[in-house]
Order: structure tokens, then sequence, then C-alpha cells
């Protein structure tokens, strides 16, 4: 009872400390419409509907800038201040992500520091966090992993002096690694058997082969993990303690680390706060030459991957393009093509599988931009015995968009689903925005200008890169489906080479 009841005050006083006055809700019959529903004349009815309602006007709160300093070891700190609402969101952010390490290091180091660090055992510290209500999550991508915790203003202290040593000084005990291998391989062993997962993975490998980082799966492989083997009789080294406690060695520096903090806080005070929790962060001891990223290499033609799945009733289809960079301006103009092509039910994609050939529930498209590379996705679960159709009229409207504009209506609908809710998106989501420009080496304005940019974007500058990025050339297409039933009307679209490959879904 104590412990809730000082809870309960700390919250009170958060919530009561801006002084702000709560307005009596209105009546009914002050909401009552000023023109009556009833009692006028037909002509006036007719002439009341015949004319649209005059524009109510509006004016979004501008989201305003983030600042950015650097505390005294060199970590890099993008703040942006959001005062409508007593909580901070802060994600300290490592730009070392899957690509580094090696294939499963970097998820397996991001899960395992989550449990105990130097400072405090793990029970001790999610007690704590839970008793001061503090949230804290880890990711990990491609080009990075985070630790994001999250609190009311006044506790918010509280709860970085339990997480930030998650971060900063992980123990990697092999308690810790143990649990962190069972609980990656558990989720790796699960999106196996999702065909849509295995679709997206397989798509990165094809788009980005060997020797390029980027076609590694996120969380590695389930038989490095410690999961079961894909192939009966295949054997796995699995990702050592070692290889773990190296990564933190090689890359756990303050010029590899970075802060996101997004919500109620004075700049000043907040970085006292972050210098306290994160100025034991060592300083490089020397700077490593950079690895350069392998290249993409060129493909000719267009390439169908079917992955067997023998009986299924739907086949998951990605195609993919190599896209631009996080950092190329080129990046905005594939969302705004995205939003106009795929998505929403009146969008082109959509109309021609789900509406014309009710083939599929929807179809989707995104543009994903990494450090060094790019992706362009188009993925969708097509009704097996609809598949041949649906991608003729899928490439049929991808040649279509490489050389018909926009028209003004699908250009301006397509704005409002790019759009980024700056606004009114919460704290965390705002700091995770923040710390992956960070990771992908952007500017701190980079976030909130977004929607800018959108604007900017024009109709011929959208065919422009779907004549670039969509080239069919380029293409390759992943299908996880029955083999036996899609392969020779796969083969009859005269696009590229068929292969199969072995079963999706591993029997346990």
């Amino acid at each position: 009872m104590k412990r809730a009841g000082m809870f309960v005050l700390a919250f009170a006083a958060a919530a009561c400390s801006g002084g702000r006055d709560f307005k009596e809700p209105k009546t009914l019959s002050e909401w009552r419409p000023a023109r009556p529903t009833t009692g006028g004349t037909s002509e006036e009815d007719g002439a009341f509907r015949a004319t649209p309602p005059a524009r109510i006007p509006s004016k979004p709160r501008a989201a305003s800038l983030p600042t950015e300093a650097r505390l005294s070891n060199g970590i890099r700190v993008v703040m942006l201040e959001r005062h409508d609402f007593p909580s901070i969101s802060a994600v300290l952010v490592l730009d070392r992500g899957a690509t580094a390490g090696g294939p499963g290091v970097a998820a397996l180091y991001s899960e395992a520091m989550t449990g105990s660090s130097t400072e405090y055992k793990s029970n001790e510290a999610w007690q704590y966090l839970s008793f001061v209500g503090g949230s804290v999550s880890n990711e990990t991508w491609r080009d990075g992993l985070a630790l994001q915790v999250t609190a009311l203003s006044p506790l918010f202290v509280s709860a970085l002096s339990r997480a930030a040593p998650m971060f900063t000084s992980p123990a990697l005990d092999g308690d810790d690694l143990d649990e962190a291998r069972t609980h990656l391989a558990a989720a790796a062993a699960s999106n196996d058997e999702d065909p849509g997962d295995v679709a997206y993975d397989a798509l990165y490998a094809a788009v980005f082969p060997p020797p390029h980082p980027y076609g590694t799966p996120v969380s590695g492989e389930p038989a490095r993990l410690g999961g079961h083997a894909k192939t009966k009789g295949e054997k796995k080294e699995l990702v050592s303690d070692a290889a773990v406690k190296g990564f933190r060695a090689s890359n756990l520096t303050a010029d590899h680390v970075g802060v996101a903090v997004v919500g109620d806080f004075k700049p000043a005070s907040i970085q006292r706060v972050l210098e306290n929790a994160l100025g034991k962060v060592p300083k490089p001891t020397a700077a490593a030459p950079a690895q350069p990223v392998a290249a993409i290499a060129p493909k000719g033609g267009r390439k169908i991957i079917v992955i067997d799945r023998p009986g299924a009733a739907q086949s998951n289809v990605a195609i993919g393009f190599p896209g631009p960079r996080a950092a190329e301006a080129e990046l905005v103009t594939l969302d705004v093509l995205a939003g106009a092509t795929a998505g929403d039910l009146s969008t082109r994609l959509n109309i021609t599988v789900r509406k014309e050939l009710g083939a599929s529930y929807g179809v989707q498209m995104s543009a994903t931009g990494l450090r060094d590379a790019g992706l362009v996705r188009i993925s969708a679960a097509i009704d097996t015995a609809r598949t041949t159709d649906a991608l003729r009229g899928l490439f049929k409207e991808l040649d279509r968009l490489r050389v018909e504009p926009l028209t003004p209506a699908e250009l301006g609908a397509a704005k409002l689903r790019t759009y980024a809710d700056l606004e009114r998106g919460s704290t965390r989501g705002l700091a995770r925005y923040l710390a992956h420009a960070i990771a992908e080496g952007l500017p701190p304005a980079h976030v909130v200008t977004h929607n800018a940019r959108v604007d900017a974007v024009t109709a011929e500058a959208v065919r422009a890169s779907a004549e670039k990025y969509l080239s069919l050339d380029e293409a390759r297409v992943i299908v996880v489906g029955d083999a036996a039933r899609i392969v020779e009307g796969l083969r009859s679209l005269g696009i590229g080479d068929v292969s199969v490959t072995a079963v999706a879904a591993p029997k346990h």
C-alpha cells in the first residue's frame, strides 16, 4: 500500500505540475446545431443541401526543431522538447547493428543487454523500474541497436538510473546470454512458420546477395542461436559468449553512441542527467578504419524464387528492388509512390489485385532507407489459384507507373498517407524516429522536416523515381507457396528464371 500510495502521489504531482485548468464538459443543449434540422421549406432544404459547408479554418501545430549537444566524452545528444504531457522518452543508440559482428551477434547482444549490468542485478533493476513506472524496451535493426526508456518527467531520472547501466555496462553473463538465446531462437522459429516473414528475409537475401551485409537476417539463423536446424542433420556453430562480449568491446565507444530524447524537460537539465548516466562510456582509443560496404552486384533479368509450401492456400509474394539510402532525397518520393500505389483500397495496385482480380485482401508497398543502401518492397498474400494472374497484373501496373504520372487526386491522397503525425505523435514514437536518424547518420532536423519534403514532391518526380528504381531488370521476386500448383504458371509469365527451394516451414 505504501508503494502504491507513493506512486499515486507522484503521478498526481506530475499531472498537476503545469497548473492547467480543466473546463467543465458542455451540456447536450450547448452542442445543439445552430441551424434547425426541421421546419424549413423544401426549397430551403434543397438549397442547404446543395451548398457545401465552408472550410473549417485550421492551423496545425508546427513541430519544433530538435537541438543537438555533445556530452563530455563526445556522445551525440538530439533533444526535442514537448511540454504537452509530463513524460520523457530517451533512446540510447549504438550505430552498430545486425551487419556488425557476424550473423546473430548484435541481436543476441541487444537481447542480453536487458539482463543484469555491472551495477544492478536484473531482478533488482526491473523491480525498481516497475515501482517508478518506467518502460524499457530494446530494438535491433541492420544499422543499429537501441535501448529505450520512458517515464513520467518527475520519475525519469530514477528510471534512467536503472536502465542506463543495461546499455553502458551489461554483464553479459552466462544466464543472461542463455535466456537471450532461448528467446531469440523461439522468435526466429516462429518467424519460420510465418510465410510472410520467410518471404521478407528471403527478399533481403536476394536483393543483397553475399558479401553484402544487408542480406543477413537481423536475428541470425535459429540454428546459430540454439534453435532448430532447417535441414535434417544440419549443424551450425552457436554464436559464442566470446563473440557477444567482443562485439561490446569493439563497438561500445562514445563515437558510436547517440541519444534521442523527447518530452517535458529543460535542455540544460537533461544534459546533466545524461552526463551522469553515460559519461562513463569510453572514448575511442584510436580511429578504426571504416569497413567498406560491398556494392550490390549488377543483376540481369528478373528472377523468381519459389519457396515450396505444399498445400498452402495462399502464395505470399514479395517483390524487391534496390532503393536509395536513408540520406537520399528520392526516398521521400518513393514514400509518396508507395502511398499512391498500395495500402489503401483505392490505390493502383490494390485496384488491380484486390478489386479487379479478387486475388488478395491487399497489397503493401514500402521504401526502406538504410545507411548504405535501400530496399523498395511490394508484398501481398494472394490466393494460390490466382498467383500468376496477380503477378501479371502487378508487373503491368509497375510498367504503367514508370511512364504515366499520378493524377492530381492520386498525388494529393498519397501525400496525406505519407505525412508523419509529428504534432500529435507520442514521445516514444518521436524518440524512435530520431534514434533511427542518428543511426543512419542524418541531421537532427531530418525527422521534423519530413512533411515539408513530402509537400514538395511532384507527380513528375514520382514518375521519374519509379522509372529509376522500379526497373524490372532489377526486380527479385520471392513466392512462398505450393510449388506444384504455381511454378508452371510463373514460368509462363516470361519474366525470368524460376527456381524452387526447400519447404518453407520446417517440421519440429
